[in-house]
């Protein structure tokens, strides 16, 4: 993670690095993917109710789940079928694989459309 944060160079359009939750992950040909998620969101607050369906499909109130999410400049090392499925998000998602062989950064971009 050090390594990765220390010699990325974000794309022209990107937040500064302490704005994302990163997340890396080892893929199978040994070389880490890891992704950048400027998740500017904030945790539900503590006792927040949600909808469920309830019996007969009416709606009903149960307490939220836990909002695990990693928060800005949170780093998270995650097995790589657990790495965040996001399909769009332009500059507030950015992809990046680093080879740990060479200690070089191949690939950074943009995710998809903002």
């Amino acid at each position: 993670m050090k390594a990765i944060d220390a010699t990325v160079h974000l794309p022209h359009k990107a937040y500064p690095l302490r704005k994302y939750a990163r997340f890396y992950a080892l893929r199978p040909d040994g070389k880490i993917a890891a992704l950048f998620y400027a998740n500017t969101k904030s945790k539900r607050p503590a006792g927040r109710f949600c909808s469920s369906d309830g019996p007969e499909g009416k709606l009903q109130s149960i307490p939220c789940p836990a909002d695990d999410r990693p928060e800005a400049n949170e780093q998270r090392w995650v097995n790589y079928n657990e790495l965040p499925l996001i399909f769009d998000g332009g500059c507030g998602v950015i992809d990046i694989i680093y080879n740990p062989q060479s200690a070089e950064i191949e690939e950074t971009a943009c995710h998809g459309m903002a």
